[in-house]
């Protein structure tokens, strides 16, 4: 079957697009929830997220010029999202922090599996 005609990779796609977007998210919210002051809330809000996007885009992204090959990038792919669920679940929200590693790690999986 021809790979534009496969709808359960577009959904795991989307999914993994929407994971993305949750784990930066997890990230702003779990690191100001962890500051104490509000300055460093902020930042901590800012900057959690941006250093995530940062290595995303360097070493995960398509497009980047510095693209990991699998399986290093799967490994880091994980790192970062284990890392947020430990984050999110250390700030008060275990099973979100949970749910977010293992749905993410199995996309990941799944993904590689059918070499989207």
């Amino acid at each position: 079957m021809d790979h534009a005609q496969r709808p359960f990779d577009h959904v795991n796609l989307v999914l993994r697009f929407l994971l993305e977007l949750v784990m930066f998210i997890g990230l702003a919210w779990a690191a100001a929830a962890l500051v104490s002051g509000t300055w460093q809330s902020i930042a901590a809000a800012v900057l959690a997220p941006v250093v995530a996007i940062g290595v995303w885009g360097v070493l995960i992204a398509p497009g980047s010029r510095r693209r990991l090959p699998d399986p290093a990038r799967l490994v880091v792919e994980l790192l970062l999202f284990a890392g947020t669920g430990v984050v999110v679940a250390a700030a008060g929200l275990p099973a979100w922090g949970v749910a977010l590693a293992v749905v993410a790690a199995l996309n990941a999986l799944v993904l590689r599996w059918r070499r989207i």
